[in-house]
């Protein structure tokens, strides 16, 4: 019997491994509708203000609270779709746990990596050159972040369903195609070829 479970795409990875780039790809190719932790951000930034990092870090919670009601009431409905964030299982694993107790849900992790070096280079780059949106203020967090950011590399959340691993130290060498090709037999439950590995 087929399986008609709704389809969660979660794009994950450190900041400046190219998640906004990716997931905009894969929404373009599949028509799903995107969800991402910046944007919703952006709308409570303009709303409220910034203020300190321990705003920001309380504002990035609302934002993925806000992402998983936008979440259930597409799932009440049925509705497939993409959402994207440096999410970390400590953090935000439970969040998605509950959603696959509540429903008939599958899930696909793209989880970005990049050199560790090469990242801190990307990161303090973007941050300088002012390319993320004024409201985050990356220029006064490269110390927090650099320690991080040269790990390269997150765990995947303990979740059920497929992973798919994605180096983008030279955006020029991901292999764009297979990655689409991939997806779009998660999307209509075939197989996936070996770029794909069973979750736990």
């Amino acid at each position: 019997m087929r399986n008609l479970n709704t389809k969660i795409i979660i794009i994950t990875g450190l900041a400046a491994t190219g998640k906004s780039w990716l997931a905009n790809i894969i929404s373009e190719s599949t028509g799903l509708p995107l969800i991402t932790k910046d944007d919703i951000k952006i709308e409570l930034f303009s709303s409220l203000g910034t203020q300190d990092r321990a705003w920001d870090r309380k504002l990035g919670i609302t934002a993925l609270n806000l992402q998983k009601l936008v979440l259930e009431k597409m799932l009440e409905k049925k509705v497939s779709i993409i959402v994207e964030s440096n999410y970390l299982d400590q953090y935000d694993g439970d969040r998605f746990r509950e959603l696959a107790s509540s429903f008939n849900v599958e899930y696909l992790q793209i989880v970005l990596g990049t050199d560790g070096d090469t990242l801190v280079k990307r990161y303090i780059k973007r941050a300088t050159s002012g390319e993320k949106h004024e409201f985050f203020n990356e220029q006064n967090n490269i110390e927090e972040f650099s320690h991080r950011l040269k790990e390269g590399y997150v765990a995947p959340m303990d979740l059920p369903g497929k992973i798919i691993k994605v180096d983008t130290t030279d955006f020029s060498k991901v292999n764009i195609e297979q990655i689409k090709s991939d997806v779009a037999s998660f999307l209509t439950d075939k197989y996936l070829g070996v770029a794909l590995n069973e979750g736990h």
